[in-house]
């Protein structure tokens, strides 16, 4: 394995002079395979590239490809010669994946900084009514390469999409919701809804899940405390009920 990352230096003028300021391009780039010496045959196992960055410094990606190092014959079967040797390259690429997400919050949007608090100080009545909430945003491409039944490369690309968050309304309310969206397929996949409430020494929680074969709820009232984790009320749907 080799492991890399990627950086540069732009030169900035200030009023004190000339200063450097560092930027990441590729916060980790990762090139590995291995070699089984007891193997009878196809012993080069194949090439795997990984690398992740951030992009604004808000966007994650994460991506890789795999790469086969052999040749092929007439009929697309992987033989037992190298890909390098027949043909001059290097490897085949067989197949990939790219993620992207980043999240966002209602302190994304504030441009007050927060203020630390002392033990000793009261808090700030104005503050417990303030609706809080956070966001995150993903998307996921993969890509494989086949072999269709007329011996020709296909490539074929699922592509999906989901965005979850949850919302305080209050000190004692909270909910919160997944959706997920199958952009291949052009369709909702998974989703749900969360909701909860504190009830001071009791709390209730409520997850429901809308469509999709994965429909259900889940109803149930409780006790925090852990020592009377038994003492609750739970009512869910039955493996069928919805179908």
């Amino acid at each position: 394995n080799l492991t890399n990352s990627l950086e540069m230096k732009i030169k900035t003028k200030t009023d004190t002079g000339w200063t450097y300021k560092k930027v990441k391009l590729i916060d980790n780039l990762t090139v590995g395979s291995s070699y089984d010496a007891a193997l009878d045959s196809f012993k080069l196992r194949n090439i795997t590239v990984n690398g992740r960055t951030t992009l604004f410094k808000t966007i994650s990606l994460n991506g890789g490809m795999n790469f086969n190092p052999y040749a092929r014959n007439e009929d697309k079967r992987i033989v037992n010669k190298y890909l390098f040797k027949e043909t001059g390259k290097l490897a085949r690429f067989t197949g990939g994946n790219l993620a992207a997400s980043f999240g966002i919050s209602d302190e994304t949007f504030s441009k007050k900084k927060k203020e630390d608090q002392e033990e000793s100080e009261a808090p700030d009545p104005s503050k417990f009514h303030k609706i809080s909430w956070n966001g995150s945003f993903n998307y996921n491409l993969i890509v494989n390469r086949t072999i269709t039944s007329s011996k020709n490369d296909s490539t074929i690309f699922v592509q999906t999409a989901g965005v979850s968050g949850m919302v305080n309304f209050t000190q004692n309310w909270r909910i919160g919701f997944n959706l997920n969206y199958d952009v291949t397929n052009k369709e909702l996949s998974y989703t749900s809804l969360d909701i909860y409430r504190d009830l001071h020494c009791w709390e209730m929680k409520l997850g429901w899940v809308p469509f999709g074969p994965r429909q259900s709820y889940n109803f149930q009232i409780n006790v925090k405390s852990s020592i009377l984790q038994d003492l609750r009320y739970k009512k869910q749907s039955q493996p069928n009920e919805f179908r």
